[in-house]
């Protein structure tokens, strides 16, 4: 009879808090409903009950517009809500448990990946964008996923990478910034394997990943006539990256203003676009990269859902005392605010990923194979998005990647600290200026002369 094997205890831990403390979310905070929320809603709606007519073009990955459409059509909006709060809360869990194997595998230490999976489970970050109506829990969910398979014991299985390719093409139907990603897992396979398992394992992920991926561009080429690879909308936001935004009006705004007036659709708004990215760069290239740069660090440097707390900023607040006031009053005024304290808390954990994270990539430069298929997705996030448009929001998914490099530093930290209070305590030195005493020489014990 074949023995079960439980998971390990510290998974089990990390994964059951994760659950409860999002559960408990659901019942004490309000949803949060983003721009596009409704849109998911209602245009998903469409799509599952086959209402769309042929001039509504979906220009987006379909995925959360799916899920969040199927249960606004079965349940109604308000329970659809609820619904995918309570869903969203089991997958912020998985996710926790995802992350706790990756690190697990990439380093065999039960601490890295504890500290790697509590950083994702009691992050007030993830769990209240878990509350939220957006792309972002579906995507993190599919993409952590698919690593915790494509960095299996085995590298390089056949059925792990077909599973993991098929899952980062549902992640890419999420949102489609992960597109190219695979093709990098595949050149990975060609830097840690003989050339041929590369070859023919690289194949597997790819036919894997271009036919669940595939099926989305059919349905457009049959419904709408239109070709569309995961999603329509990376051109718009190259120009949005270009030119500025302030909110989804004013991307036709800019169209309008570089069209003649009027707001370009198909053929000529992608020439548009083409135009306008090419004489922007090559009348400073500098001057772009110089702007872009700003924007990308900019949006790195901001935690993701501090726009969930009204009022002014954290930094705007801070800044406002400094520069008008610095009194007593003024920074226990500062103190109380009711948002003050839970937009710190988001800094907090923010930067704490942000500064050990690339502590962490510095520390496994050396094991660089290894950890290169997480280091590669910051990466490629980041460079994608010099060019794109980029707001915290959009560089998130990284995030659960950053701690498993944080959980790395943080626990050769702790080891280090241990060993030197260790080396004082029982170094020569110690040990000879430490008094020598007998197991009877107690104060009792102990003649008078």
């Amino acid at each position: 009879m074949r023995k079960i094997s439980l998971p390990p205890h510290s998974l089990l831990v990390v994964v059951g808090l994760a659950l409860l403390i999002r559960l408990t979310a659901v019942v004490i905070l309000p949803p949060s409903l983003a721009d596009d929320s409704h849109y998911y809603l209602d245009r998903g709606k469409q799509i599952v009950t086959n209402t769309v007519n042929s001039k509504e073009f979906i220009t987006f990955g379909p995925m959360y517009a799916l899920l969040a459409g199927g249960t606004n059509a079965i349940f109604g909006r308000d329970n659809a809500i609820l619904f995918l709060r309570l869903l969203q809360a089991v997958l912020g869990a998985a996710v926790c448990g995802f992350v706790w194997r990756i690190a697990y595998r990439l380093t065999d230490d039960i601490r890295i990946a504890t500290v790697a999976g509590l950083g994702i489970a009691i992050n007030p970050i993830f769990i209240i964008d878990g509350n939220s109506i957006v792309t972002e829990p579906l995507f993190i969910f599919l993409l952590t996923w698919a690593l915790s398979i494509y960095i299996g014991r085995k590298i390089g299985d056949s059925r792990q990478l077909a599973a993991s390719g098929g899952l980062f093409a549902l992640a890419t139907l999420t949102r489609a910034m992960s597109i190219l990603f695979p093709v990098g897992l595949a050149i990975h396979l060609v830097l840690v394997l003989p050339w041929k398992r590369a070859l023919r394992g690289a194949a597997i992920l790819l036919i894997a990943y271009a036919t669940i991926l595939s099926t989305w561009t059919i349905y457009n080429l049959v419904k709408f006539n239109r070709l569309y690879i995961g999603a329509s909308g990376a051109g718009d936001l190259l120009f949005a990256g270009t030119v500025g935004y302030n909110g989804s009006q004013s991307v036709d705004t800019h169209f309008a203003q570089v069209n003649g007036g009027s707001v370009p659709s198909d053929a000529a708004r992608s020439s548009a676009i083409a135009t306008t990215f090419g004489t922007t760069i090559a009348s400073n290239p500098i001057g772009y990269l110089f702007n872009q740069s700003k924007k990308l660090a900019s949006a790195l440097l901001q935690p993701h859902e501090t726009i969930y707390f009204p009022g002014p900023s954290l930094k705007s607040m801070a800044a406002q005392w400094l520069r008008t006031d610095r009194s007593i009053g003024g920074l226990a005024a500062l103190l109380t605010d009711p948002t003050f304290w839970p937009k710190l808390i988001l800094y907090i954990f923010h930067y704490l990923a942000l500064i050990f994270g690339a502590v962490g990539i510095v520390l496994t430069l050396r094991d660089w194979r290894k950890f290169v298929p997480l280091s590669g997705f910051i990466v490629y996030t980041l460079l994608l998005h010099l060019f794109l448009l980029v707001v915290p929001r959009y560089l998130f998914p990284m995030m659960p990647f950053m701690w498993i490099f944080a959980a790395v530093a943080m626990v050769r930290l702790w080891v280090w600290v241990r060993s030197r209070k260790f080396a004082l305590r029982y170094s020569p030195q110690s040990i000879a200026s430490s008094p020598v005493t007998s197991p009877n020489s107690e104060p009792g014990n102990q003649s008078a002369g």
